[in-house]
Order: C-alpha cells, then structure tokens, then sequence
C-alpha cells in the first residue's frame, strides 16, 4: 500500500488509535511502524486510560492546517490542560505493558475456549490466535440470556466476564453475539483461575439449575 501511494502521490493517512496496541505483534520500533505513513492519529484514552485525548502526527503543512479545522468544528476549548496531562500520565505509565498484554491474551484465549468447551458452551475467539491485548469474542445463542448470565457471576463472584455485547445474530450461521476483550495493566495481576471460575459459572448460569444446588440464570439470590 505505501509503494501504490507513493507511485501515485496519494498521501497516507493511518488511524493509529490502536497502534501502541499492534506494535508488538510486528516486532517493529514505533518509529519505523509510523514512517509508512504522511499523517497518523494516536489516541491516548484506548489501550493507555487516558481521560481523552488524540494526537495528529504529520508536516507541519498538514498540522497547521489540521489545526485551522479543528477550530472550525469547535474544537477550541478554554483549556485542554487537565485532559494533556491526563494523557502525559497515562503514557508514561503504560506505554511498555503493551507486549505482556498481548502475551497474557494469548494465554487465556485457547484456555478460556477449552473451558467453555468443558461446559457445553462457545467462545470464539477472532483471530483465533490474537494479534494485540484486544480480541473479538463471540458466543452463541440469545444476547438477554448472556447478560443475565453475566449479571448473576457478577452478583456472585464480583467479576464481570464482558462489558457489553456489541453485536446480535453476527458469526456465519448468524446465531452468535460478539464482545470486545481488551485487557488493561491491572488484567495482568488476575490469576487463570478466576478467569476460569467466572466463566464455568457463566455458563451454569446458562445451562440452569443443576443437581447439587448449583443455580442457573434465574435462580441467583437478591443482594441484601
């Protein structure tokens, strides 16, 4: 792609919001990653926990002119100081977790999809081997039976297994959902175990009660 742009004087833009994230994976210094491109975008809130905040790295051509525009689209507050330092922490906090993210990411996946397994249930993980500390998980069956499943373990365990499902009736027979897993700094202290533990009681949940007293979705005791 670079070579096309070249060959046809067409700039180079990257959406860098996830290249801290993906370096690793190229075995590259950010600096050789970014010298494919005439202008980047680098965000600092994905992957680093910054409040907000981006970065437009560029010519001073583009840079100057980018700034002309930002203020056109009202993007021109009284100050940006508490979201700069924000940023300024965030960075030099997390910029060198990136590779052990993805190696923990690596782990868990084949060894939270084992377990599903084990359970009678589905997770799979895209790509199956993940490239960054962030992969798309997809389960199938019905998205209120997964969240109601996943507020039980939390009710129970304190863990919340996913966020929110971002897609319905996705997959290629159309009959699974799909989350984002990412893990931040603080997923690389959780041992395997409660990993484990919370998602064999996800799929409990699911499965309903069991002999032995074990609870199923609707069966989860009220928080006194």
């Amino acid at each position: 792609m670079r070579r096309l742009a070249v060959q046809y004087e067409v700039p180079l833009h990257a959406d860098g919001a996830r290249l801290l994230e993906v370096a690793p994976h190229y075995g590259l210094p950010l600096p050789e990653l970014c010298r494919l491109f005439d202008s980047l975008y680098v965000s600092f809130y994905k992957g680093l926990g910054g409040v907000t905040g981006a970065m437009l790295l560029g010519s001073p051509t583009v840079t100057r002119e980018a700034a002309v525009w930002r203020r056109r689209l009202g993007g021109n507050p009284f100050t940006v100081a508490p979201y700069a330092l924000s940023c300024r922490a965030a960075f030099r906090a997390h910029r060198g977790s990136f590779d052990a993210r993805w190696r923990r990411l690596q782990q868990l996946a084949p060894l939270l999809s084992s377990t599903a397994a084990e359970e009678g249930g589905s997770l799979r993980f895209v790509p199956e081997a993940p490239t960054c500390c962030q992969a798309h998980v997809y389960l199938r069956g019905d998205a209120a039976a997964f969240d109601a499943a996943r507020d039980a373990v939390l009710r129970e365990r304190g863990v919340r297994v996913y966020s929110r499902l971002r897609g319905a009736a996705v997959g290629p027979e159309a009959d699974e959902c799909y989350f984002e897993l990412t893990l931040g700094p603080r997923h690389l202290e959780v041992a395997d175990a409660v990993y484990v533990g919370a998602w064999r009681a996800f799929f409990a949940a699911l499965a309903g009660p069991q002999p032995g007293g074990r609870k199923g979705v609707g069966d989860a005791e009220p928080q006194s």
